[in-house]
């Protein structure tokens, strides 16, 4: 029996959080047991702390930390790394739905102990029949392509606890890989692990979230030292893998081309904050539309 650590990473998560908390303890497990469930409130001011407290009433393996200011969700997840207590972390945002049979797909495979992190298939809830709504499906389903050829972690993780912390970053989830990458460990994509998020609605949301995304990849392989291709394929490469991947109807041809120009926009402005604006998005404004009731 594999025991774990659950972490949950909350924001002003109060249409969220007590569903992801119930969906916690309603995990289908097998091989697997969770030991405690730590959530992590960071700077809230809505009533995600008071949820979260009502449940450690209810089960006495949820440990409420209160951060009394955000100082960003990699400090937020040193909190939750310093205070568990197993050698196995699960890693969840506060913003997503994990499946019951999520936990045990992704802690399953540390029965191999060259694995030292996996990472989950997200999938969202939006109108893939909606402008907004197609291209985080197309987005995510890119996301989905590449993680089988070269895994790549996102939204909800679990990883072996062989550091103590991590450094300040805005891509917690390559930041962690690449930590568990340096202790020789292997990194695995589990593609029937999944979890439902909520994408942005809008393009002000989207582009503001893929800015900051890659500023902070720009932010991580200059104070790692790192190759920029760790952390994401070349935007001509993902062009090409679009061209091959996708199915070319009337509504891809309209859209995705569209969403290719706002990736590519993305990028620039993230490459533009790091090295000219010098900008710090390490505390980063959230997108609102993605805090809907998932």
């Amino acid at each position: 029996m594999i025991t774990c650590s659950v972490g949950i990473i909350a924001y002003n998560e109060e249409q969220n959080i007590a569903g992801l908390i119930d969906r916690i303890f309603q995990q289908k497990l097998d091989s697997v047991l969770i030991k405690e469930i730590i959530i992590v409130a960071s700077g809230c001011t809505d009533k995600t702390l008071q949820i979260a407290r009502e449940h450690s009433l209810v089960d006495e393996r949820v440990i409420v930390i209160k951060e009394k200011e955000r100082t960003g969700k990699w400090n937020a997840i040193n909190l939750f790394i310093q205070k568990a207590s197993t050698n196995v972390l699960v890693m969840i945002s506060a913003d997503v739905l994990p499946l019951e049979t999520t936990v045990q797909k992704l802690v399953a495979p540390f029965y191999n102990p060259l694995v030292g992190m996996t990472g989950s298939h997200v999938i969202p809830k939006n109108n893939p029949n909606s402008f907004m709504g197609y291209g985080v499906h197309f987005f995510w389903r890119m996301f989905d392509i590449v993680s089988r050829i070269t895994p790549k972690t996102g939204e909800m993780v679990a990883f072996r606890k062989v550091f103590n912390s991590m450094p300040a970053n805005a891509v917690d989830e390559a930041c962690i890989e690449f930590l568990i990458k340096q202790k020789n460990f292997s990194v695995k994509y589990i593609p029937d692990a999944i979890v439902l998020n909520k994408g942005p609605e809008t393009v002000g949301d989207f582009l503001s979230q893929r800015r900051r995304i890659w500023w902070g990849y720009f932010h991580f392989v200059h104070e790692t030292n790192g190759e920029f291709s760790f952390v994401s394929p070349s935007f001509f490469k993902m062009v090409g893998l679009v061209i091959k991947t996708t199915e070319w109807n009337v509504q891809a041809i309209t859209h995705v081309p569209v969403f290719i120009v706002i990736e590519a926009i993305g990028r620039i402005l993230g490459w533009w904050d790091y090295t000219i604006a010098k900008k710090n998005h390490l505390i980063w404004r959230m997108a609102q539309t993605t805090k809907e009731h998932i």
